[in-house]
């Protein structure tokens, strides 16, 4: 049995020093992980993002009306918080299919704890649908059938990882994990696609129109009209002689400043979207790489998720820069 156990482990270590990866290593399961919760995380900011300028453009048409009172106006943002319930539940669903694939890699890891939390998190998203509620809102970020779609994906990778972790116990942890990617991929590259799409199906327009990334333009395309429509409104300076002059010419350096600074958040917030998304296209190729014990474009495609997420929190990032990634 030992020799056994010696030989195994030295087909391993040959495989590693040779540069070709055999199994899912611990090493690249720690980088998976790592990767896709750096993109779900951002996913939070750009829905936050969103709800705040979908608030800021209720209180500006208060502003620009003529009701007197506060008690019925309406300042919840339209894309409503069950429906970014359901959102961030798809990321957290892969989150856990990560970690569960993170810790496959490990000998001796309690198996039975990363398929719990697979399941609770299939099982959670289910509950979240229940309560999703998005005909209301005029938002097509998401829809009844995106969701069911999700449902089904998820169910799939969920029964995958669960009856593949189970038959596999006795093998050493990173065949393990192998076994799982390989097993799991086929339904999980469908989940990727509907998460890209989530974000954005026509990525490579100026101004795109679906997703979260439509949504995101056409909010901030709300609130510049009303600066430039601020702008139409104030009044300008006679000349020198005129006592209000400064005053004046302030309240509309102040106007053409507020403008500048949305376009600016517009651009760099629509290159955060586009850079997420390619960032999940090199997450899905990396976990394609992964089920094909493909050590080289695993590496290389986690890479570029990382890198495409970096450039969105480096000050001065711009959507050209994004999107030449």
């Amino acid at each position: 049995m030992n020799n056994i156990q010696r030989t195994f482990l030295g087909c391993i270590f040959v495989a590693t020093a040779g540069g070709c990866s055999t199994y899912v290593t611990s090493t690249e399961g720690i980088d998976f992980n790592r990767s896709v919760k750096i993109v779900a995380d951002n996913l939070r900011d750009s829905l936050a993002e969103v709800q705040s300028l979908e608030v800021a453009n209720s209180v500006d048409t208060f502003a620009k009306g003529n009701q007197r009172t506060l008690e019925h106006l309406a300042v919840d943002p339209k894309l409503s918080d069950s429906t970014v319930k359901v959102i961030t539940g798809q990321f957290d669903f892969l989150v856990c299919y990560s970690e569960a694939l993170k810790d496959a890699t490990s000998p001796g890891a309690s198996w039975g704890n990363s398929v719990s939390s697979v399941n609770s998190a299939e099982s959670k998203l289910m509950g979240d649908t229940q309560a999703f509620d998005n005909k209301l809102t005029g938002k097509t970020v998401i829809t009844d059938t995106n969701v069911q779609t999700f449902d089904t994906d998820a169910d799939r990778v969920a029964k995958a990882v669960s009856s593949i972790g189970e038959a596999a116990l006795t093998l050493y942890g990173e065949e393990k994990a192998s076994k799982i990617a390989a097993a799991v991929n086929p339904d999980l590259q469908k989940y990727f696609v509907d998460l890209e799409s989530l974000l954005t199906s026509d990525p490579d327009s100026k101004t795109p129109s679906t997703g979260l990334a439509g949504i995101l333009v056409a909010d901030y395309e709300e609130r510049i009209a009303t600066v430039k429509y601020l702008a139409t409104t104030a009044a300008p300076p006679s000349g020198p002689d005129d006592p209000n002059y400064f005053t004046l010419v302030q309240q509309r350096s102040a106007i053409l400043d507020q403008y500048m600074a949305l376009l600016d958040r517009e651009k760099n917030g629509l290159a955060k979207v586009l850079a997420l998304r390619k960032a999940v296209v090199e997450i899905a190729s990396a976990h394609e790489a992964l089920s094909r014990k493909d050590d080289t474009t695993f590496k290389e495609k986690i890479s570029n998720s990382e890198e495409l997420v970096r450039s969105i929190t480096k000050s001065g990032t711009t959507s050209e820069d994004a999107s030449s990634k």
